[in-house]
């Protein structure tokens, strides 16, 4: 049994999602301690229970440990199983964390598994769904060439929750492996997708005025050449439980990266400002010239270390979650990281992180 330190560097719930994740995809079993140890609340949180009783029915598993509070749990993972799979927070939690944490093993769960979330689709600290549905789920069809679909049912607020969120994935075939990631050349900007909504007690032109907003400040900072293509919805009781409101920006570039960013509103904050947080935010991430935003950085490490040959992925400063995703993987697969600094204090800041990765194949059936 491999045993990981849940207080290191990021010492958050990314540990637990991506260490059980390999584990249940190797067949490894492993053992977490000092879990979120130096959090205000340590131990397992709702959410994080959730998702580790997610991947322990996925590989039909055996999880020990998996009480709220508890700050030591263990996986003995058996045979990853295709099938119909639910999750639910029964809060506020994240959607889109749990379905980070589950989709690498579904990958593996031949032929073809689904998976149905229900929580919080546009949580704190958390890309929301929106993130999943037109940033992550698109980027990885496109470098891994799977059949990914993932459907945003309903929106969930906190404290309620409520969210319902589908993923589909076709898995490998037995002999199959993921293919390398290559990510060393942006390319140019081809367009930006304003994506807003609006939900509940905020008035009916919410939707409209975030969206007007978000135009409005990627055009004073990208240029007013910049094609923008507004989505701009107003919630229904039946697509959104509570109320609720925010943008998610999504720039399309031409060598299909995809990059997003997003804001959702808050009590006593102008929507101007919700906007412009969102704006600034995505074109600082584009001036840079990274090909992948800062969620989309430390998602795709796990994905790295799986895949067959030598991945390349240029970013900004990895982060410590990045930097806590290579650990993890190197703790559980046979693969290594390198991360290069730019050359020079006056070139771009833009870091190289490179993988020999593992060349994982699905497990045969015990």
């Amino acid at each position: 049994m491999i045993v990981i330190d849940g207080s290191q560097l990021e010492g958050g719930g990314q540990i637990l999602r991506n260490a059980a994740a390999l584990a249940a995809i190797t067949r490894t079993a492993v053992r977490i301690t000092n879990i979120r140890a130096g959090r205000k609340k340590p131990g397992l949180a709702a959410q994080h229970l959730a998702g580790m009783q997610l991947i322990e029915r996925v590989c039909s598993g055996r999880l020990a440990g998996g009480l709220v509070g508890s700050t030591e749990v263990s996986l003995t993972p058996g045979d990853l199983a295709c099938g119909l799979y639910e999750a639910d927070t029964r809060t506020a939690g994240s959607c889109t964390l749990l379905a980070q944490a589950a989709l690498p093993c579904l990958m593996f769960a031949q032929p073809s598994p689904q998976l149905v979330i229900k929580g919080g689709t546009d949580a704190d600290m958390a890309p929301p769904g929106d993130y999943l549905t037109h940033v992550l789920a698109p980027m990885l069809r496109h470098l891994l060439g799977i059949s990914l679909t993932v459907g945003l049912r309903r929106r969930g607020f906190f404290p309620r929750g409520g969210g319902i969120m589908h993923v589909d994935v076709t898995a490998l075939q037995a002999d199959q492996t993921l293919p390398p990631i290559n990510l060393q050349n942006r390319g140019e900007v081809l367009w930006v997708d304003v994506r807003t909504f609006g939900a509940g007690a905020f008035h009916h032109d919410t939707a409209d005025v975030l969206a007007e907003c978000a135009v409005r400040e990627l055009q004073l900072m990208l240029g007013d050449a910049l094609d923008i293509r507004v989505h701009a919805v107003r919630e229904t009781p039946a697509t959104a439980v509570d109320s609720g409101a925010g943008v998610m920006l999504v720039a399309h570039c031409s060598s299909g990266c995809i990059l997003g960013a997003s804001n959702k509103a808050a009590k006593g904050v102008p929507l101007s400002a919700v906007a412009s947080i969102a704006a600034h935010e995505l074109a600082s991430v584009l001036q840079s010239g990274a090909c992948v935003d800062q969620w989309m950085q430390d998602q795709l490490i796990l994905y790295m270390a799986l895949a067959a040959g030598t991945s390349f992925l240029m970013c900004e400063e990895p982060s410590l979650h990045t930097r806590t995703a290579m650990v993890v993987a190197e703790s559980l697969l046979p693969t290594s990281f390198t991360v290069t600094s730019p050359p020079t204090s006056g070139s771009p800041n833009l870091w190289m992180v490179t993988c020999k990765g593992a060349a994982t194949k699905p497990a045969t059936p015990l």
